[in-house]
């Protein structure tokens, strides 16, 4: 439970695998969201799209977080 007036700091933590599966070229990526020391969202799957370079990778994991 959390008062008001209390500090509450939200961080989040994304990552990818550029080319991780040889067989489709598709990127695993996952994320995780949390308040102060718990976990309130996270997900790792593997994406639809294949990407060409690992820059391109990080942009789908940020824009699935969003």
């Amino acid at each position: 439970m959390y008062k008001s007036g209390d500090f509450i700091s939200l961080t989040e933590w994304s990552d990818s695998n550029y080319v991780g599966d040889t067989c489709d070229i598709k990127i695993t990526s996952g994320y995780l969201f949390m308040i102060r020391n718990g976990a309130i969202s996270w997900s790792s799957k593997k994406q639809p799209i294949a990407t060409l370079s690992t820059r391109e990778a990080e942009f789908v994991v940020e824009a699935s977080c969003s």
